[in-house]
């Protein structure tokens, strides 16, 4: 094991790098030292006592490494040091490590090797932005006797109800609605099978079509939409894309047959895609999924400088000027036009009382 090296100059934001290539990491020291504290190491059992120890503002981890590979270093990353922000370097197609990347860790951005030197510090910048946007933000830890009570613990539920923590313990809506999933599928089994497992605690509504999309969401205010979509699909991507951009505080659970690697890091990167679930789904994993959501939709309503997280890149102009944009984005303007109307009369009753 090698000693870490740190370049460490006066309150400069810190970023750790680590990559098995020592010649790699004189490469990205080179790059960042004039404007960071920047630590490398080759080995990640090291970084992890650094994380102990220090605080990064990121961390870029290779993820092909012989001793811990880099999903499994951002894990350690964080339960340790949540708010570094955490991107993942590689030059393979490791289908595996995406899912367990976006699944597991919330890696906050993919870089493929070899990179763009202007597209590496872009990402680097704007994860900095997010960390010290997360740590402002940061609330202090409740106590044990401050803690909320979940529902449970109030009302006695019957045995057969499964307890959902994030979904119990959400402050109510306006009008005491419950949270709104919307399940995107063609077909009506995936939302027969949701709204089986999850109606209980949340409004659980169907589209069959992009149109009823649009329908929904003019009509109610959606936290999590479940996509059933194929991953090869322009048009497909491109509605994701836009959602995210038009709506980043809507958070999407992707459940698709192909989990073809180039798409997948497209979509963490340009989509800011929450979770994926591979066909069969697997409806506890999906419920777990649904309320992990749910959870960080009632955190960025309670504190929206957390919407930073949910933000995704810019749309590529190749996309933003495509015929599926263009055929969607009338859409958009219709739905926002709505909440912006509902939002107006909101306030105005406020300003009234």
């Amino acid at each position: 094991m090698t000693s870490p090296a740190t370049t460490d100059t006066g309150d400069k934001p810190s970023l750790l790098f680590v990559d098995d290539e020592p010649s790699i990491l004189t490469a990205l020291r080179v790059v960042f030292r004039s404007a960071y504290n920047v630590t490398v190491t080759t080995d990640g059992f090291e970084a992890v006592e650094l994380l102990k120890t220090k605080k990064f503002d990121v961390i870029v981890s290779d993820q092909r490494m012989p001793t811990m590979t880099g999903v499994e270093l951002l894990r350690h990353a964080f339960d340790l040091s949540p708010n570094t922000i955490r991107v993942l370097l590689t030059g393979y197609s490791d289908t595996d490590a995406i899912l367990g990347a976006i699944n597991d860790v919330e890696v906050h951005r993919f870089l493929q090797k070899p990179w763009d030197n202007v597209k590496l510090k872009q990402t680097v910048n704007e994860a900095i932005e997010l960390s010290k946007s997360l740590a402002k933000t940061a609330q202090p830890s409740t106590t044990p006797s401050e803690a909320p009570k979940k529902l449970a613990d109030v009302v006695p539920l019957p045995t057969q109800h499964r307890a959902h923590p994030a979904i119990d313990n959400a402050p109510p809506l306006p009008g005491g609605e419950k949270e709104t999933i919307l399940i995107v599928d063609a077909k009506s089994n995936l939302y027969s099978q949701a709204k089986s497992e999850l109606s209980s605690k949340v409004d659980v509504e169907h589209a069959a079509s992009i149109t009823d999309v649009f329908n929904v969401l003019e009509q109610k205010p959606v936290c999590t939409m479940v996509c059933s979509f194929d991953v090869q699909s322009e048009a497909d991507r491109t509605f994701i894309q836009m959602l995210k951009k038009e709506h980043p505080y809507i958070l999407v659970v992707a459940v698709c047959d192909s989990t073809d690697s180039t798409r997948l890091i497209e979509l963490i990167n340009q989509a800011k895609i929450f979770r994926f679930i591979k066909k069969p789904v697997s409806m506890s994993l999906l419920s777990r999924y649904v309320e992990s959501a749910i959870a960080q939709a009632v955190e960025v309503r309670n504190n929206p400088a957390l919407i930073r997280k949910h933000q995704a890149e810019e749309m590529t102009d190749t996309v933003a000027n495509s015929v599926a944009a263009r055929q969607l984005r009338d859409h958009f303007n219709r739905v926002n036009k709505t909440l912006a109307s509902r939002l107006s009369k909101f306030l105005g009753f406020f300003r009234g009382n």
